[in-house]
């Protein structure tokens, strides 16, 4: 169907990009009724709009919002989209949250004060928490996937559950070897994205991310130690040491 025939035109004008990613955009409207009314409408690039796992991934996403607003998680609520219709290119219409952009905040007001990092981070972890309750990973924390209500620091919303899963299903909504990149932490099991590397203590080590750039003002990117290994690597390095050590010990046997 024509986008002309969207349902959310009856009552909406578009008003701007908010943001664009690899396969979505993302639209501020406004009420054609409440000029102060606003919503957010996401939609699939146009080269992406008739690949069928791109539709089930938003699906997916709408369908995990509804359920982590209906558990009173801080996310977005899920006002129309387009399994409610026929024949509609897909979208998702959700609630807009005014606020501050948590990345933007970082940008003015870090490094900030411990108290004030604890308490951004614990508001975020509560979501968190109560994703993995439920089993959802979302698989893409970042500055930019979060924004302060009313400037709030201690009512983080969590944006984005464009990549995020559901541990309990068994179908995977990407393609053999698709990758998604995360300019704030690069994680070895979120590079691709099958279903072997999906974890949900990957968002926990996004919100340590979070808590470092609230102190230093710098994001993460890539977690290495001081000798230069990254997290995945350590392990194979320690046994790697450890094997040294045996055989150099057997032979001063």
């Amino acid at each position: 169907m024509n986008s002309d025939t969207a349902p959310w035109k009856s009552d909406w004008s578009e008003h701007g990009e908010i943001s664009r990613g690899g396969q979505g955009i993302v639209t501020e409207l406004r009420s054609l009724t409440e000029p102060t009314r606003r919503a957010v409408l996401k939609q699939i690039l146009p080269r992406w709009k008739d690949d069928p796992q791109a539709r089930q991934r938003l699906q997916h996403e709408a369908e995990i919002l509804s359920k982590l607003h209906e558990l009173g998680a801080r996310v977005p609520k899920l006002i129309d989209s387009f399994m409610k219709h026929d024949s509609v290119e897909p979208f998702l219409l959700m609630e807009f949250i005014h606020g501050v952009r948590f990345d933007e905040w970082l940008k003015s007001q870090a490094p900030v004060k411990i108290q004030q990092a604890v308490t951004i981070t614990r508001a975020i972890a509560e979501t968190i928490e109560l994703c993995h309750k439920h089993k959802i990973g979302h698989r893409d924390i970042k500055p930019s996937n979060i924004i302060l209500k009313g400037g709030d620091n201690s009512s983080p919303y969590v944006l984005d559950f464009g990549i995020s899963f559901d541990s309990r299903q068994t179908m995977i909504l990407i393609r053999e070897g698709e990758m998604f990149w995360n300019e704030f932490i690069i994680l070895p099991e979120c590079q691709d994205l099958a279903g072997g590397h999906r974890d949900l203590r990957s968002d926990i080590t996004a919100l340590v991310g979070v808590f470092f750039s609230c102190l230093t003002g710098k994001p993460p990117i890539v977690l290495r130690d001081a000798t230069d290994q990254a997290p995945h690597q350590r392990y194979e390095k320690l046994v790697t040491s450890a094997a040294t050590t045996v055989q150099e010990g057997e032979r001063l046997m």
